[in-house]
């Protein structure tokens, strides 16, 4: 409780989580609506989502290798969530080029968990911590899994418009923008 870094991690990987799980769970139902997809072409476009996303995550590594910053990984993986969330919910895309931005969302995505465990793993010097902050990084980050995919479903049922639903994301990608400058590597204890 009295780390505020590891609460930062926590929330920001909730949002990560609630725009990633919404996406997994929905992908298929939200590209055949909003591209007209047969369930075969739309569970395709999911699974490649999945797949690509461990590219992100061998990027991120590398960038951090290379001095990258957390909070400058981050945010150029949110801002680039956002634009793409944005086209897919806002501009009528032909069907590949909506296939192909919800795809760069899941390859985009993948930036961000590797930076979460990251700055995790520094946030102490004894390893024995390791397990319990971790775990706490975990509980708050579950909220989001539980919280995206339900907000997200209510609200497409009510409007009956995914476009609508897949904007209900954006707030989260808000918050981790904002969050963001406070994902720094702490001090050497």
């Amino acid at each position: 409780m009295r780390m505020p870094l590891l609460a930062v991690i926590g929330i920001t990987f909730a949002c990560h989580s609630l725009i990633y799980q919404t996406l997994l769970q929905f992908m298929p139902l939200a590209a055949q609506s909003l591209g007209g997809f047969s369930p075969g072409e739309a569970a395709l476009i999911a699974g490649v989502f999945c797949v690509i996303n461990f590219f992100g995550n061998l990027a991120a590594g590398q960038f951090l290798q290379r001095g990258w910053s957390p909070a400058t990984i981050v945010s150029i993986v949110f801002s680039t969530t956002l634009l793409l969330l944005g086209a897919v919910s806002l501009v009528d895309l032909p069907p590949m080029i909506l296939a192909v931005c919800f795809i760069l969302i899941g390859l985009v995505s993948g930036g961000t968990p590797p930076v979460f465990f990251y700055l995790a793993s520094r946030s102490t010097s004894d390893p024995h911590d390791l397990p319990m902050f971790v775990a706490w990084v975990f509980q708050i980050q579950g909220l989001g899994m539980l919280v995206g995919p339900s907000l997200v479903s209510h609200v497409v049922d009510v409007t009956q418009s995914w476009a609508i639903g897949l904007l209900c994301l954006v707030p989260a990608c808000a918050a981790i923008l904002l969050l963001s400058r406070h994902l720094v590597v702490p001090q050497s204890r």
